[in-house]
This record gives structure tokens, C-alpha cells and sequence, in this order.
């Protein structure tokens, strides 16, 4: 029964008070970083998703990075931009209002928050593990985050809410990967 109590001073110097209920919170370690998320973040996913069969779809995980503590807490997993391409068996992310929207999010967080990565989802039936051409995805996106001396994450939505997690990090000289 967790509970997060916020107070919220508004220009008018009027003040309100916002509650949010806790909720169960998936921790599992990558390469030596601790990457955790919600059970809301697990539901958003899974019914992005659902929306979307028997498509594959996908977009972009935001959330909070600790490079002290080596830690990501993923915070939000956003819908495919409008124009994204999915079939039964690929899927590519679009980029329209994409830019926009991360900073948007992170903006609103006083800049706590930003993208840590993508998702995507795997059809009816098939596993969460990567394919050859998520692989590929992985190594062009710990390349691409290096530049910023962060790790990538991947995450593959399946059947009955799986959801897998990779890591890349070309500090650690590799690639972790956890099944949820």
C-alpha cells in the first residue's frame, strides 16, 4: 500500500497536493547495471502491443540514468510515431514528432528523464529472444549511445506480457541479456 504524495506550488503560489499508488517494480542487473521498471510500464507495453496484432510494433523507452550507480529506471515505453511500419513479421520505427515528444518528457521532468532506448514486439507465438536483425539494431544503438558513455537497452514484448531486456555497453566490452 505504497503510496508517493506530491505537493505541487503553482505560479499563482497556489498549492496542490497529487497521491499516486505504489506499484510492483521488476529489478534485474545487465552487465552490471541495475535496470528496473514498473508493473504500469510491463501493462503499456503489453497493450501497445495488443492494439497492434497481429503486427509487430514498438518505440522508444525512456526513463532515468544513474551513471554513478550504473542504474536505469524505466519510467514510460512510447508508441510507435505515426510513421512506423509494422507487419506480421518486421517492424520499423518512425521518427515524425519523435524528437518532440523525448523532449517533451524530459522537459516536464526537469530533464531527469530521457531516452534510454527502444522496444519492440515479437508476433503471436514467436519468443522474446532476439532475432538476427535485432542484434544487428542492438550493436548500431550501443554504438550510437557510446557517444554519450551510456549503455543501450532493448526490450522484445511476446505472449502473455513476456518481456525481455538487453543491454549493450561497449564499456563492459559486451552484451547482457535477461528474460523476464
Amino acid at each position: 500500500s505504497a503510496r508517493v504524495s506530491i505537493w505541487t506550488v503553482h505560479e499563482n503560489l497556489s498549492v496542490s497536493l497529487n497521491h499516486e499508488d505504489g506499484e510492483a517494480v521488476e529489478r534485474i542487473t545487465l552487465g552490471g547495471w541495475a535496470v528496473s521498471y514498473g508493473a504500469s510500464v510491463a501493462r503499456e507495453i503489453a497493450q501497445l502491443r495488443a492494439e497492434m496484432l497481429p503486427n509487430e510494433t514498438g518505440g522508444v523507452l525512456l526513463g532515468i540514468v544513474d551513471t554513478s550507480r550504473q542504474s536505469i529506471q524505466i519510467v514510460r515505453a512510447m508508441a510507435a510515431p505515426m510513421d512506423s511500419t509494422g507487419s506480421v513479421h518486421a517492424f520499423e520505427r518512425g521518427v515524425v514528432g519523435l524528437v518532440d515528444a523525448v523532449n517533451e518528457a524530459s522537459k516536464r521532468s526537469l530533464y531527469q528523464v530521457r531516452y534510454v532506448g527502444e522496444w519492440h514486439s515479437h508476433p503471436v507465438g514467436s519468443s522474446t529472444r532476439p532475432s538476427a536483425t535485432d542484434i544487428r539494431q542492438m550493436c548500431w544503438l550501443t554504438e550510437e549511445l557510446q557517444n554519450e558513455g551510456l549503455p543501450a537497452l532493448m526490450g522484445i514484448a511476446g505472449d502473455n506480457g513476456a518481456f525481455s531486456l538487453m543491454l549493450g555497453d561497449r564499456a563492459a566490452d559486451g552484451a547482457s541479456e535477461a528474460a523476464q
